[in-house]
């Protein structure tokens, strides 16, 4: 009888014992204002915005979705809007040994990396500007979603 009540005591003992070792490292985890820089943050999830995919090369450039947020900067001269969604950009542009031209976006903050499109005769270069409330008077706070889209004579874009 003795063997019989002995075991059930044992074994709550042994799961009372497990529960309080599993609580006490449970509470002893460091709290997330203490920890250390060597542990990863789990990122805050932040409200996704529908923004418009880019063209590809086929695609009729009159029917993209971002024809409304695309400004002509070659040929010709800037737009007044044109001039204003490609704050933060240098456009530069050099005629090439083959009659095209080479026209650069070059970023005045480090926060994004040139871009270079080579333009046919006959082709339009259009800047993209996703975001124009990204932009304060002087800069374009947001220079990753900008970008350029080659359009040939025929309208698709390259």
């Amino acid at each position: 009888m003795k063997n019989n009540v002995l075991v059930p005591v044992v074994l709550v003992l042994i799961v009372l014992g497990g529960v309080l070792v599993l609580t006490r490292k449970s509470s002893s985890a460091t709290p997330p204002e203490m920890m250390t820089e060597q542990t990863t943050p789990t990122p805050t999830p932040t409200p996704t915005m529908a923004r418009p995919q880019p063209p590809v090369a086929g695609d009729v450039f009159a029917n993209s979705s971002i024809k409304s947020m695309a400004y002509q900067v070659f040929p010709g001269k800037l737009s007044d809007s044109a001039v204003i969604a490609t704050k933060g950009w240098a456009i530069k542009s050099t005629l090439q040994k083959d009659g095209s031209t080479k026209v650069d976006f070059i970023p005045s903050e480090q926060a994004d990396q040139a871009k270079s499109y080579a333009v046919k005769k006959g082709d339009t270069l259009y800047f993209v500007e996703v975001n124009p409330g990204d932009d304060t008077e002087s800069k374009d706070m947001f220079l990753q979603d900008d970008y350029g889209v080659l359009v040939g004579a025929d309208g698709m874009v390259k």
